[in-house]
């Protein structure tokens, strides 16, 4: 099943570069002509539809999940990723969502590195998507340096897509830094924002529990606007649901303990 499918994958693909490739010999055949500007309206229309031949075979790749992650869709996959067309590009991150921890590979990752820089702002957001799906191994110093940076982003869809892959990233992002943008955005005028930079803080667990955080959430409980009030409650019942308990040292200084460290020390007191 999968061969066959792999070789569907092929046919669409070489099938779109005939088409495409065709096309430009026409527009050239009719440039030396000094015949383009009569055609340019009949090449517009022609334009339209084969623009969108070469998505068909990463939507195949899309429809395939995990199943896609075989060494020859990866590397057609990959050069997809590295394509000079914006679309295509924003595209073939889109199918990594699907295939998530299988897209894993150090060129899979450099190459969504390079497209969280990319220019068009919704290639950077499909890439951030990928990562989100990639989880975990995506994690890497550069990586996560990158996504601080779309944190801090003037569109709210990229600070939000940012803080959703740092959500599925867990422990491995909890870096002083992201966890002070992090607080930061509890208070972006965009509740979509809030909520996902809430739920990033809470997939840390234990790792975003440092005393400057604790700080931050429990001021926050008194904050005047009741959408800040909120997530900060909500990110301090989830951090106790995952076994974090807070306790006040002195004025204004918190610490976190987690639920086996507790029961250790007090079998250690035993």
């Amino acid at each position: 099943m999968t061969a066959t499918l792999e070789q569907l994958v092929k046919v669409r693909s070489q099938l779109a570069e005939a088409m495409l490739a065709y096309l430009k010999a026409i527009e050239e055949e009719l440039a030396r002509n000094r015949l383009l500007e009569r055609f340019e309206r009949k090449l517009d229309d022609l334009r339209v539809p084969l623009r969108v031949v070469p998505h068909e075979p990463v939507r195949d790749i899309e429809a395939m999940g995990a199943a896609a992650a075989t060494p020859d869709i990866l590397a057609t996959l990959l050069a997809l990723l590295r394509d000079a067309d914006q679309e295509i590009r924003s595209t073939a991150a889109s199918a990594i969502e699907a295939m998530g921890a299988a897209a894993a590979t150090p060129d899979f990752l450099a190459t969504l590195l390079a497209l969280l820089r990319d220019a068009d702002p919704a290639v950077r957001h499909a890439a951030a998507g990928a990562i989100e799906a990639i989880g975990t191994a995506a994690a890497t110093p550069d990586i996560l340096a990158t996504l601080l940076v779309l944190l801090r982003d003037t569109r709210l869809r990229m600070r939000r897509a940012a803080a959703c892959a740092i959500e599925a990233m867990g422990a491995a992002a909890a870096t002083p830094d992201i966890l002070a943008t992090l607080l930061a955005l509890l208070r972006d005028a965009d509740p979509a924002v809030r909520g996902a930079a809430a739920r990033a803080i809470e997939a840390m667990g234990a790792a975003a529990a440092t005393p400057d955080t604790l700080a931050t959430l429990l001021a926050f409980l008194r904050d005047v606007d009741r959408s800040v009030r909120y997530v900060a409650s909500r990110a301090i019942s989830q951090l106790a649901a995952k076994g974090v308990r807070i306790f006040q040292i002195k004025k204004g200084r918190f610490e976190a303990r987690s639920v086996t460290e507790l029961s250790q020390r007090g079998m250690e007191n035993d």
